[in-house]
């Protein structure tokens, strides 16, 4: 019997590429696709229609006899607390949990091998960058052997199934929980991401915020800021001078970084301005924001790959699903509401200011 094995190395390439050159996969080039199915019909290859289905069952058998693992691929981009929930959610679906770095000077071939030998039967791509760009990572693994999610837009040569934040929804919901609080002139700091597609969200929500949605007395600017910045810490004096004649009562920064380089640069939060992440990372800073809730990624995650696992549901999709994480405010401390509460008096008439207005017995919403 003629294995996919066989036909790859016939038509000099490897089995994950002879794989989705069979199923006419558009990462493939057409070239190669001919290639591969010209050789397959020589050989007489004949795929087997239930392959997924089997390997279901394998699967299944397999977890009588000992606990299958989910591999968190990390990279430079993964926090600490990713990936303790993604261990305490996949602990919690009875896998065992392998960390795994994929480094460029790695034998992708090697590497899944190694994988599979290990019961690894799922992997999260838990970074942007959790795939190395070169050294044939994307068609030399052998992607065909396990179950993937991937967190973020970015790389979409790696077609999976994704998790993701919605990025305009964070802008959005940060604009709006600014203008609530009562500030009215908000200076908005962005820097260019690894996903493009999700830069241009964050400005489409400032600029319709602008655009459409503002109360008539408030003020919205914006700015890029330079890497070297965020990065190293080098002083962008163009956007410290263009965000002291702004002259904000409120700054929106993203990625959460920017706080740090205010602060390094003098400024004082809350005292000088108020300040919230687009995305906060955390609780511990008291940064107010959207939280990145590693707890609903973690278990979103977990969840997809085990269903996936269970279907037979293995490598690249052509149509990849996106499950989208909603915003969670976080209070913080470093935008304290600027609107007054009305202590209510004798006859029961006070209300709070900002959020609603009474008119004629009836609610009416300010913004």
């Amino acid at each position: 019997m003629v294995r996919l094995r066989d036909v790859a190395e016939r038509a000099g390439v490897s089995v994950a590429t002879a794989s989705y050159a069979l199923r006419g996969h558009a990462l493939v080039k057409p070239e190669t696709r001919a290639k591969v199915l010209r050789v397959a019909e020589e050989m007489g290859y004949r795929p087997e229609v239930s392959a997924a289905v089997m390997a279901a069952r394998r699967l299944a058998r397999g977890r009588a006899v000992g606990r299958l693992s989910l591999g968190f691929v990390e990279s430079a981009g993964t926090t600490h607390k990713h990936s303790e929930e993604f261990r305490s959610c996949a602990e919690a679906r009875g896998y065992d949990v392998e960390w795994l770095r994929f480094l460029e000077g790695d034998d992708p071939d090697k590497v899944w091998r190694a994988l599979w030998n290990r019961r690894v039967t799922g992997l999260y791509l838990a970074a942007p960058l959790s795939v190395p760009m070169s050294g044939g990572w994307v068609e030399g693994f052998d992607w065909s052997r396990f179950a993937v999610v991937k967190f973020s837009r970015s790389r979409t040569e790696l077609c999976f199934d994704l998790i993701r934040h919605s990025a305009f929804g964070y802008m959005a919901r940060a604009v709006r929980e600014v203008a609530v609080r009562g500030y009215r002139r908000v200076a908005v700091i962005l820097s260019d991401s690894d996903v493009e597609v999700d830069d241009e969200a964050r400005l489409g929500a400032v600029l319709g915020w602008e655009a459409l949605r503002k109360p008539k007395d408030f003020k919205l600017g914006w700015r890029k800021c330079s890497k070297r910045w965020l990065r190293d810490g080098e002083r962008d004096e163009h956007l410290l001078r263009w965000l002291k004649a702004f002259g904000p009562d409120a700054v929106l920064g993203f990625p959460e970084g920017v706080y740090w380089r205010l602060l390094e640069a003098g400024f004082r939060m809350p005292e000088d301005f108020g300040f919230a992440s687009v995305v906060t990372g955390s609780q511990r800073n008291d940064c107010a924001g959207c939280l990145d809730d590693h707890e609903e990624i973690a278990q979103r995650a977990v969840e997809l790959l085990d269903r996936k696992i269970r279907l037979g549901q293995l490598g690249m999709v052509e149509n990849p699903q996106e499950s989208v994480i909603k915003p969670v405010w976080n209070e913080g401390k470093t935008l304290p509401s600027k609107v007054v509460k009305k202590a209510p008096n004798c006859e029961g008439r006070g209300h709070h200011q900002g959020s609603s207005a009474v008119s004629n017995g009836k609610k009416k919403e300010v913004f």
